[in-house]
């Protein structure tokens, strides 16, 4: 049996006593195919380090720390942390931290990794609540991640994985693809959390610490509400410079430090 096992959420919660607060944006996964697909997208393996982002009672971190050299964990709810020491009690390389991640030290925690030199990847069902000052937050750490896999809402999915001159393509479409590209990996339906809820999966994919604006390409995301993964590689575009609206090729614009573009950058 999962954690993920709608039986086995339920037992959990009932034996803690724990209630959902809205104020967490708490939605837990009960699919332990989607988790597992998340994993697989994530491609996680021995020789990779993970950050999680609001692991729950641990439904994903459990897939994660089976195939991730180590696995660190940020949950904000102090109630929810003697039930991971419960549930995740047979993996040793989980290290949970109760803090919140936009007030942490990112810098100072990766270090804490056994082997900090391995590549780390952000794997996540993000609280949509403040999905964006998170992405943001990680963004700016100035960390190069290896790559992102987050769940997110389906409407701040179809802005960041938005193609120039589409109807979801704004300041917040220019301020990620400065840093990344991104693609709608698959759907996840509401259906499979508890309690229900609408969002999506992105996956964000750093493949590269430069710095400069890269091109999207975004995955058909389906239609009806939901969550999506959505991939997102750092780098340059194949197609720098190339005309908004091109499949595959983003604009290329300067980013002002509210996210918005000031002038087309020039090829090179």
């Amino acid at each position: 049996m999962r954690i993920a096992d709608y039986s086995v959420t339920k037992a959990v919660l009932e034996r803690h006593g724990f209630t959902f607060k809205k104020s967490f944006g708490q939605n837990f996964l009960t699919d332990t195919n989607i988790l597992q697909k998340i994993v697989d997208t994530a491609e996680i393996d021995k020789n990779v380090n993970v950050i999680e982002i609001g692991p729950g009672i641990g439904a994903l971190t459990e897939f994660l720390a089976e195939n991730a050299a180590e696995v660190m964990a940020f949950e904000i709810d102090d109630r929810l942390v003697p039930i991971l020491e419960d549930t995740l009690r047979d993996h040793d390389n989980v290290n949970v931290i109760n803090e919140d991640v936009l007030k942490a030290d990112l810098q100072t925690r990766v270090k804490e990794f056994k082997n900090p030199e391995l590549p780390i990847k952000v794997v996540a069902n993000l609280p949509y609540y403040i999905t964006t000052p998170i992405l943001m937050h990680l963004i700016e750490s100035k960390i190069p991640f290896a790559e992102f896999v987050v769940m997110m809402q389906k409407e701040v999915a179809d802005r960041i994985s938005a193609e120039p001159n589409s109807k979801a393509y704004g300041s917040l479409s220019i301020a990620v693809q400065y840093y990344m590209t991104a693609k709608v990996a698959f759907i996840v339906p509401r259906t499979v959390f508890v309690p229900a809820d609408e969002r999506r999966n992105i996956k964000i994919d750093r493949k590269s610490r430069t710095l400069c604006p890269a091109g999207a390409a975004v995955c058909a995301c389906g239609a009806g509400p939901g969550y999506a993964p959505v991939r997102c590689r750092f780098g340059r575009s194949r197609q720098h410079g190339a005309a908004a609206g091109t499949a595959g090729a983003a604009g290329s614009f300067w980013v002002s430090p509210y996210g918005l573009p000031r002038q087309p950058r020039p090829a090179g």
